[in-house]
């Protein structure tokens, strides 16, 4: 059979730069470029070879609220060549104790698609069984991506928090609750048509809905 294979080489550059306009405000800006190859090869013939171009601009300030405490406000935009700007923003507060430290971060961020999600495209194989007994003749699989599909967005707060009751233990705890709007993924179907199995493995969209997590961690100290 052929052997598929993806290639992605690219070039970036980025740059970033902070200036305190006051004691109270540190204002700092970031961009990124990069121009990337996007090639896919059936053995060694190339099907497609295109090159795409994307950039990321960071715009953030940070103000300290104390000693062990801040807030802060970041907004991003990010380009890239045939796909829709998108535009990220975060709002965080952070605090401390000797022994209690907390963040609190409300946002709203997207995840694009990659470019095996959307430009993968449709193929169908088929498969004979090696035991001729088997009641499944033949399996035919379809793989397809989705050039439609849109970049996921995440809206919500996250939070996390340390507590130090002693110098050698140290008890973590983080969590978010987001919206998620426009979810994408790999879904897997397989049904039976007579004695041919059809598979499919196709990039889909999820729809929206709501995403959580939870975690508790710790660290001990010996000696």
């Amino acid at each position: 059979g052929s052997r598929e294979r993806w290639q992605f080489p690219a070039i970036s550059v980025e740059t970033s730069v902070a200036w305190r306009q006051s004691p109270g405000l540190t204002w700092i800006a970031a961009a990124q470029a990069a121009s990337q190859r996007v090639a896919y090869r059936v053995d060694s013939i190339p099907e497609f070879d295109p090159r795409r171009g994307e950039a990321r601009l960071h715009l953030g300030v940070r103000h300290p609220m104390g000693p062990n405490a801040g807030a802060g406000a970041d907004v991003a935009y990010d380009a890239r060549e045939t796909q829709p700007g998108i535009l990220d923003a975060r709002a965080s507060w952070w605090g401390g104790t000797e022994r209690l430290r907390a963040r609190v971060d409300l946002e709203s961020a997207h995840e694009r698609p990659s470019w095996i999600d959307l430009l993968t495209p449709t193929r169908t194989r088929e498969f004979y069984p090696a035991i001729q007994s088997s009641p499944i003749m033949l399996t035919r699989l379809l793989r397809s991506g989705d050039p439609l599909l849109k970049p996921r967005r995440l809206a919500g707060i996250l939070g996390s928090a340390s507590v130090i009751p002693r110098r050698e233990f140290r008890l973590d705890a983080s969590g978010s609750i987001r919206r998620v709007t426009d979810d994408f993924g790999w879904d897997l179907d397989a049904a039976m048509t007579g004695d041919t199995l059809l598979v499919a493995s196709l990039a889909r969209t999820r729809g929206d809905g709501w995403v959580s997590h939870a975690s508790v961690g710790w660290e001990i100290r010996a000696g």
